[in-house]
């Protein structure tokens, strides 16, 4: 949900700077997915070698915290 929210804020900042490119919206938001995809397999493969979740916990609790962090990027930007 914050990176559909992150996604939409940004492009809504661009609109009113008139600064709108597809390029650019895809090649960020390909590079972050692919981050993501890295940060959760690897997070994955510890919860299977460990057997503990928080492996997984503290992933996605940094995952909100950086969409987070854009999410006031972007407001400020308004």
């Amino acid at each position: 949900v914050l990176l559909v929210v992150d996604t939409l804020t940004g492009v809504w900042v661009a609109a009113l700077r008139h600064d709108v490119s597809s390029e650019k919206m895809r090649n960020k938001l390909v590079s972050k997915l692919v981050q993501y995809a890295i940060v959760f397999t690897i997070a994955s493969v510890g919860v299977l070698l460990a057997k503990q979740w928080v492996i997984l916990q503290i992933s996605l609790a940094g995952v909100c915290g950086i969409e987070a962090t854009s999410l006031l990027e972007n407001a400020t930007r308004m």
